[in-house]
């Protein structure tokens, strides 16, 4: 792992993961299973999840499968009869992932452009562990939009919608 996919993985661990639990959310862990294939490489921190009015409202962190420092927060709300899928009849509310459903949203840096959220350095600028928290801290700053989506339906600036039905 690059010295800095490791600094952005504790900023995430120390920053982003205590905030969102202090939102409510509770973290369903990645299953064993998964952690060596491309799910672990790209949801270490598993699924958060909390209920909502709507349902259960999930927030998972997508880190770049590629092994970059960049990641973006992955949301949805798992009705609460679950959903049905076109490769299995039936998954249960708690079973369900973001992308299993119809409707989700990405919050990214820059959603017209789907730019993940990374650290920018003019090249030959070292990026530091500092750069990593600023950039979690930021994002931590976005949350008032994620909870807006799941409390009133508004979509914030950094919201991109993701309709699997068109």
């Amino acid at each position: 792992m690059s010295k800095n996919r490791s600094w952005l993985k504790k900023s995430i661990e120390t920053v982003l993961l205590p905030e969102l639990e202090r939102r409510g959310y509770t973290p369903a862990p990645v299953k064993p299973e998964e952690k060596r294939g491309e799910i672990g490489a790209a949801f270490p921190f598993g699924r958060l999840r909390r209920s909502g009015p709507r349902g259960l409202e999930m927030v998972e962190i997508q880190l770049d499968k590629h092994g970059g420092a960049a990641f973006r927060l992955n949301l949805g709300i798992a009705p609460i009869q679950g959903v049905t899928g076109l490769l299995v009849a039936h998954i249960l509310q708690q079973d369900v992932r973001v992308h299993y459903l119809d409707r989700s949203w990405e919050l990214l840096k820059y959603p017209r452009l789907w730019k993940w959220f990374s650290v920018w350095r003019w090249p030959g600028t070292p990026k530091t562990k500092a750069d990593y928290d600023e950039l979690v801290t930021k994002v931590v700053a976005l949350l008032p939009e994620v909870e807006a989506l799941f409390r009133e339906g508004k979509g914030g600036a950094h919201l991109r919608e993701v309709n699997r039905t068109q």
